[in-house]
């Protein structure tokens, strides 16, 4: 199985399109958004970004973030979740946008969260902190980013689809 991750979209369509395109082009499993998908009042772009959601919703998971209004829902082929739990090979991975702790971690391995807007790999003893950063506004001087959990690797991705970082696990 081989998911794709994106967070912190911030209503960018342009940017946006490149994570679908590539999440179809690889014939990804899954896609998880992490939240703060729409700019803070509705625009164009965010109609746009909708569509995407729609276009791929058989296969979307969204958690909410802090920016994610109620209203937001009706724009999504379905609602906000807190987190989303997956496992792969044999590792529970918990999805979470990141500005709120979460106190039960479910005897999870992987941890993925967005809201820092910094893409990382960080592994510590027998966990994972992994971050996909920012599709529109990075905050580490990259061009924007995802990332792609597969059996064995985590894999960062810039909107280029040039490899950033890389662990396996």
């Amino acid at each position: 199985m081989k998911i794709l991750v994106a967070s912190d979209i911030h209503g960018n369509s342009d940017k946006f399109s490149k994570v679908i395109s590539f999440f179809k082009d690889e014939n990804l499993d899954k896609i998880i958004i992490l939240g703060d998908i729409f700019n803070y009042y509705q625009t164009t772009s965010d109609l746009e970004i909708s569509k995407m959601l729609f276009s791929v919703a058989p296969k979307l998971e969204i958690v909410r973030g802090n920016c994610d209004k109620d209203e937001d829902e009706q724009m999504m082929p379905m609602g906000f979740k807190t987190y989303h739990i997956e496992e792969i090979n044999n590792h529970k991975i918990m999805f979470f946008h990141g500005d709120k702790y979460i106190t039960n971690d479910a005897g999870c391995d992987i941890f993925c969260s967005g809201h820092t807007h910094v893409a990382k790999i960080i592994k510590n003893e027998n966990k994972i902190m992994i971050n996909p950063g920012s599709v529109s506004r990075p905050r580490d001087g990259s061009i924007g980013s995802f990332l792609v959990i597969g059996d064995k690797v985590i894999t960062i991705f810039d909107l280029n689809y040039r490899i950033i970082n890389e662990s396996f696990y």
